[in-house]
């Protein structure tokens, strides 16, 4: 029997038409001319300035190396260097060839003091060749929904073809972060390689991340503060005489954690940029759960199946990010269904629902089915005559009753005509018995 579809649709529910208006929040000024401020557990978007305007990453590039080599390889494995990466330009720690160091060693030799020469020992260890490493690099990164970027080195020295963008970026950073291990290698201030053979005195590294400990002052929103913030978990700067200063930062306040990028900023600007992004977005939004997993969102009628009603639960608790003062009725609720056919398995995708304010969405999580419903093998009319519900799926009591008493109907009708033929009939046969007479 062919599978009878239920129907698809995609409809727009929503609290209150009265407002989709974003909040008028004083947004920051910055100096940087391409940045992004989202929140660091769902990547929602609370603050953009040419987010998807391709520029050079510089050394923010080695946040996607260190992801790559994470996840692919232990932080115990012993790597021996290569003959061409000691040779890399700029900065470096200087390592030489046939050392062997571990890719704990490399990695935070790579984040704090962004070498160089040890991001291609690293793609050289995984791909055989930088080459080869930044195909993969572009790969992973489309994979993420990272897919305005090239990456042509694993570095970032300046290259033509060799851009990111603000969006990107703070998507790679956001997966990145979800390693412990990567988040202590962004917030460490001073890291030490014991020494060896090829380096007797060892190698002390401090990180290039001013947030993390410089108590130089900068101006901030006309006051002058120390440039070290002690909200900030680290990421990663990044800076090139093309590119100027890039910095990709995470700080956490109040349960509440953001990544911040910008992009082409000057030396003088770069942190403070940072700061307003991140005070902008801890001084402006609280987080409000829209609904829970296993809530239920909607039940829709089944046609020819072995139950009348379907209902969807949200897969996940959707959390967001959303401006002080606006009034949570504003929010609009997207529901999405695919076309659902029969039968249908527990737990099985059938729809979404996004939660939007103005054009910003605030979260998203999958609607999926509350119990398996198989095909109903009883043809159509004989089950609409044994089952039948309404549009809610509720039995019709009153239609089996208007059945009922039209079978009482026909039957005593039906009963009446029969006892009408056998009276005339014994009649008639008195009849003839009566006018029967013997001869003598």
């Amino acid at each position: 029997m062919k599978n009878s579809a239920i129907f698809f649709l995609t409809v727009a529910l929503c609290f209150n038409f009265l407002n989709f208006s974003s909040s008028a929040l004083e947004e920051p000024r910055i100096t940087g001319e391409y940045a992004i401020l989202i929140d660091a557990g769902s990547g929602q978007v609370l603050y953009e300035k040419n987010a998807d305007t391709p520029w050079y990453p510089a050394s923010t590039t080695k946040i996607l190396t260190a992801l790559i080599i994470l996840e692919n390889h232990t932080l115990d494995e012993i790597v021996t260097i290569d003959a061409e990466s000691p040779f890399a330009e700029g900065s470096k720690i200087f390592i030489y060839e046939g050392e062997q160091l571990s890719i704990r060693e490399l990695l935070y030799a790579m984040m704090v003091s962004s070498a160089n020469d040890i991001a291609e020992a690293l793609a050289v260890y995984h791909s055989g060749n930088p080459a080869l490493f930044s195909e993969e690099m572009n790969l992973r990164a489309k994979e993420l929904g990272a897919v305005n970027s090239n990456f042509m080195n694993p570095h970032g020295l300046h290259h033509d073809s060799h851009m990111s963008t603000p969006r990107d970026m703070a998507i790679i950073a956001m997966k990145a972060y979800e390693n412990p291990a990567f988040q202590d290698m962004v917030r460490t201030v001073t890291y030490t390689i014991e020494p060896n053979e090829f380096q007797p005195l060892g190698r002390v590294m401090k990180t290039t991340n001013k947030f993390l400990y410089d108590t130089a002052r900068i101006p901030y929103q006309g006051e002058s503060v120390p440039i070290r913030w002690d909200l900030v978990d680290g990421i990663k700067t990044g800076y090139t005489t093309v590119s100027k200063g890039n910095l990709v930062t995470t700080a956490q306040k109040n349960g509440i954690r953001l990544i911040s990028v910008v992009f082409n900023s000057d030396s003088a600007s770069i942190y403070s940029d940072s700061r307003s992004l991140l005070e902008f977005g801890f001084d402006s939004f609280k987080y409000h759960s829209f609904t829970f997993s296993g809530n239920k969102i909607l039940s829709l009628p089944v046609e020819n199946g072995t139950q009348s009603q379907l209902s969807l639960f949200a897969a996940d608790t959707v959390t967001g990010l959303i401006e002080d003062d606006v009034d949570i009725n504003e929010v609009v609720e997207e529901l999405k269904l695919e076309e659902i056919t029969l039968p249908i398995e527990k737990d099985q995708v059938l729809g979404s629902i996004v939660y939007r304010y103005g054009d910003r969405v605030l979260g998203r999580t999958d609607l999926v089915s509350d119990a398996d419903i198989e095909e109903e093998t009883l043809p159509l009319t004989l089950k609409n005559l044994l089952v039948r519900r309404n549009g809610l799926g509720e039995i019709e009591f009153r239609y089996y009753w208007d059945i009922f008493l039209k079978f009482l109907l026909a039957f005593l009708i039906w009963r009446t005509v029969i006892t009408l033929w056998r009276l005339q009939k014994i009649r008639k046969k008195t009849k003839r018995k009566k006018g029967v007479h013997v001869q003598p």
